[in-house]
């Protein structure tokens, strides 16, 4: 007696990866349906689970780590006969960490220090609406923005990524003060005793204020153009300092 061994149904194995907010909308996966009428039979093992005989199961994903199915195809009738075996992996990635880039601010500098999250699902980067940016890092948190220009604000995202999970962005506004007014305290002056001086100081911009101090009643102090009473004989001297409450004043 001739005794001919058999091929077995095929079966395919499959790796698929998912986020884990799609977890629960996986569905089925499906492997070959063995011929029964031959004497095959087919389990499922996932895992260390209990085997189950159909072809089609609903996997169970709970968190995001890696699943195993394991498809078997066997005829014990044939002996020697070795199975089929396919393995179906389901890699979950972890959703990433919500991003957040911080607070926005107003800065006096070119350089600026950024205050994103750290990612504990995923990792971090950070770009720039404005391509003159660069960062001495730009996969750190708190990186460092260089090449802000004066009077422009620059949009950051720290955008966070996991796997093939839709990514995390936030953006933080930063603007630079525009550069301070020179300030310009004018002309020496000779007048006489008991007279009052004229001080004329350069207007300043918007969002700055022009201040004089010095000897005498300044009449008006934060007027560029102001008298200046009270004087005594001798040399006297004004300061007229620019001001913007932010960044380091200037003063002439």
């Amino acid at each position: 007696v001739d005794v001919v061994q058999r091929n077995l149904t095929a079966c395919t194995g499959s790796t698929q990866t998912i986020c884990e907010a799609d977890m629960g909308s996986f569905g089925n996966l499906t492997d070959a349906m063995p011929n029964t009428a031959i004497g095959e039979t087919a389990s499922w093992t996932v895992d260390a689970f209990t085997p189950m005989a159909t072809n089609e199961i609903t996997p169970t994903l709970t968190s995001p780590i890696t699943y195993q199915y394991t498809y078997t195809i066997e005829n014990p009738t044939i002996p020697g006969t070795p199975p089929n075996v396919c393995t179906h992996e389901i890699i979950v990635d972890a959703s990433p960490t919500v991003a957040d880039a911080g607070t926005p601010a107003t800065i006096c500098t070119a350089d600026h220090q950024l205050s994103g999250n750290t990612a504990a699902n995923g990792t971090g980067v950070w770009t720039a609406d404005d391509a003159g940016i660069t960062f001495d890092d730009a996969t750190l948190p708190d990186a460092t923005a260089s090449g802000i220009a004066d009077g422009t604000t620059v949009n950051f995202t720290w955008t966070i990524t996991s796997g093939v999970c839709t990514p995390s962005t936030d953006v933080v506004a930063i603007s630079r003060a525009g550069a301070l007014t020179s300030p310009d305290a004018g002309t020496d002056q000779t007048i006489c005793a008991g007279e009052d001086a004229t001080l004329t100081g350069n207007a300043p911009n918007t969002g700055e204020t022009g201040t004089w101090t010095g000897p005498g009643t300044i009449n008006t102090p934060t007027s560029a153009t102001t008298t200046v009473s009270g004087l005594t004989a001798g040399t006297h001297t004004f300061t007229y300092t620019m001001d913007n409450g932010l960044c380091p004043t200037a003063d002439d």
